[in-house]
């Protein structure tokens, strides 16, 4: 064979397997569910929601590889589509990554800052329903990993606490029952000096008094 086309075949079965020894195809994202999840295999049966003081945890197919070949590489938290940087926590799931939900997550004072700048905008505006949001993960300074099934996992956001706020509206109401009670049987909402002299009957309510309100 001459040595032109040994050389063209040499080039030809290079060019053939270094893409497959050097290019290896980014992780996916499998799912999503909050840790301590008791329904965590089946999330839309009962998810817990989003929270703060909560951990996420993100499944993945293919990741232990790209972890081994990218140990400098930190991954970032989206929610909604917003970027959560520095929250990543190490842990030994094979498959799975575990990131921190709290807005002092960061490892420097840059991430803190933008982690509460997401999260004012993730928490803004609340209601009492929980909303959905999707939830992926991706390499710094890169796009995010791609959705295994098409579409990326769906999460509650709890944007308000709801036994914290239905127990503080049931104090307010407790409250304002015992101030109307005791304002109709007793002086506390009425103005005691307002009968000092008077010539009225002796058993006469003083007035209510907008200044004891």
């Amino acid at each position: 064979m001459p040595i032109d086309l040994r050389i063209f075949a040499a080039s030809v079965l290079a060019s053939l397997l270094l893409p497959t020894v050097s290019l290896r195809a980014d992780p996916t994202v499998a799912g999503a569910y909050i840790k301590g999840d008791s329904a965590a295999d089946n999330p839309e049966k009962s998810p817990l929601p989003i929270g703060l003081s909560r951990s996420i945890v993100v499944r993945t197919k293919d990741y232990p590889q790209w972890r081994n070949d990218h140990k400098a590489t930190r991954l970032i938290l989206y929610i909604d589509g917003m970027a959560i940087v520095g929250s990543q926590i190490d842990t030994e799931l094979e498959d799975q990554v575990e990131f921190e939900l709290d807005p002092n997550s960061g490892q420097s004072r840059a991430d803190r800052d933008a982690n509460q700048k997401v999260w004012s905008r993730l928490l803004g505006n609340p209601t009492l329903a929980a909303r959905s949001v999707p939830v992926a993960i991706g390499p710094e300074g890169a796009a995010p990993w791609r959705a295994d099934s098409g579409h990326y996992p769906m999460l509650k956001l709890e944007q308000i606490w709801l036994p914290g706020f239905w127990i503080g509206v049931c104090i307010l109401v407790v409250v304002l029952i015992v101030v109307f009670v005791l304002g109709v049987k007793t002086s506390l909402l009425r103005d005691t000096g307002s009968i000092a002299g008077s010539t009225s009957s002796p058993k006469a309510k003083p007035t209510y008094s907008l200044a004891r309100v």
